[in-house]
């Protein structure tokens, strides 16, 4: 009977807060991984409360394999009230019936949002090549992703561990006379993010 087939674990289980201090948006992310072919999935909060449904088309060719959602934008406060701190629980089943299940905890704290210190918000003369972004370094945040981005493309993402707090661009990622989105997010031990986000135009 389904009932007494083995339980499968999934994996990489997170639920984790990015909040961009610049604009004051927040927003839960959600996500899981499994070798198995899921037909279904839910995540309950602490209090039994349904946060997500999914279920795949039919097929298994079409089923999921893991996945990473985004809740929608809100405001920090809106945000932890609809998602309090606790434990999550997942629950679903494989297309072959078996049941899988995980948990991932969520917490609130976020890191300190970065400063940047250069380039500036506005500034208009910045130059593409030979280009050291720098900001400031918080001693609590564990990593840091640094993004820049120009006329909607992808632009360049970097990773960089705890401390560092400059990063010289490589030559002939970022065009001239060209308006640029750079963003620095300090991520806290519990993965939760806090972003900064300038805008810029380069000389």
């Amino acid at each position: 009977a389904q009932d007494r087939l083995p339980v499968l674990q999934l994996k990489e289980e997170r639920l984790t807060v990015e909040y961009t201090h610049t604009l004051n948006e927040a927003a839960l992310v959600m996500a899981a991984e499994t070798e198995a072919q899921l037909a279904e999935v839910e995540l309950r909060g602490p209090g039994g409360q349904a946060v997500l449904k999914l279920r795949s088309a039919s097929g298994p060719g079409l089923a999921l394999s893991g996945f990473v959602i985004e809740s929608r934008e809100s405001d920090t406060d809106s945000l932890f009230n609809t998602y309090p701190e606790g434990m999550y629980s997942f629950r679903g089943r494989t297309v072959q019936g078996q049941p899988i299940e995980g948990r991932a905890r969520l917490k609130h704290a976020l890191p300190r949002a970065p400063f940047i210190q250069y380039p500036s918000e506005g500034e208009l003369d910045v130059p593409h090549q030979g280009l050291s972004l720098a900001w400031l370094a918080d001693p609590e945040a564990v990593a840091y992703r640094v993004v820049l981005e120009q006329n909607e493309n992808d632009g360049l993402t970097v990773d960089l561990h705890a401390g560092v707090q400059s990063l010289v661009v490589p030559d002939g990622v970022l065009q001239a006379n060209t308006e640029t989105l750079m963003e620095v997010a300090a991520i806290g031990r519990n993965g939760n993010r806090t972003v900064t986000e300038i805008h810029f135009r380069t000389r």
